[in-house]
């Protein structure tokens, strides 16, 4: 048994290396372009803050400070397992919309487009806490915010470049002289790495309901 196992690790090992020699080495280009845009999406995010009025910004802080005065009189507020629910019902969506674009040449544009929009919220919600709390909105980002985004924006990027990539290694393939590989054995692989995206999704969206709440009772009393 304990061969078994021994043999069934180093399949897996040999599988792991496998993929990041092929992916990773293959696309890396494309991470670069991605993070690129995820870091465009943060800064833009982050310099609108300077652009809102007093006004506006006076009524976000004040939709915090009700939201977490609510929080120090019933803790209850928070249902961890229906944002889980929500969260995981609103991100299947989209990991099943990039999969779908994935098969037309409308991908590229919508994941640019979502990487975007992620790191616009990033930038925008970090910077409005840092610049409105100082030192505790920067506590806050880092025990609230960061983690569960970053293995997010890790899942969003690595099913971003697959889905933008899919449709050309399919042409490429098809174009090949020597076309050797049935297209079918693209398409399982292609599923198989969004899915894998998702499942890395999960594991940030459970951090966001389930562990980030405890954070954001122990914050409450700070921001009031």
């Amino acid at each position: 048994m304990s061969f078994l196992l021994f043999l069934l690790n180093q399949k897996v090992e040999f599988m792991i290396r496998e993929f990041i020699n092929y992916h990773f080495k293959e696309n890396k280009n494309k991470y670069l372009f991605f993070l690129f845009v995820f870091i465009l999406g943060i800064a833009i995010g982050g310099v609108t803050i300077y652009f809102l009025s007093s006004e506006q910004i006076e009524e976000l802080v004040n939709y915090i400070n009700s939201f977490f005065s609510l929080l120090t009189k019933d803790t209850s507020t928070i249902n961890s397992k229906e944002i889980f629910t929500s969260t995981l019902l609103r991100d299947a969506k989209i990991y099943v919309f990039l999969w779908i674009l994935g098969l037309s040449v409308l991908s590229l544009i919508y994941s640019i487009s979502i990487v975007f929009y992620n790191g616009f919220l990033l930038g925008f919600t970090n910077t409005f806490f840092i610049y409105k709390f100082g030192l505790k909105g920067i506590l806050f980002a880092l025990a609230v915010l960061i983690v569960q985004n970053l293995i997010k924006t890790a899942a969003l990027l690595f099913a971003s470049v697959t889905a933008s990539s899919f449709k050309y290694i399919i042409q490429k393939n098809n174009k090949s002289r020597y076309k050797q590989v049935n297209n079918s054995a693209f398409y399982i692989r292609y599923t198989i790495y969004i899915v894998m995206a998702f499942l890395l999704n999960v594991l940030g969206i459970y951090i966001e309901s389930y562990v980030v709440p405890m954070f954001i009772v122990i914050f409450s009393s700070a921001f009031l």
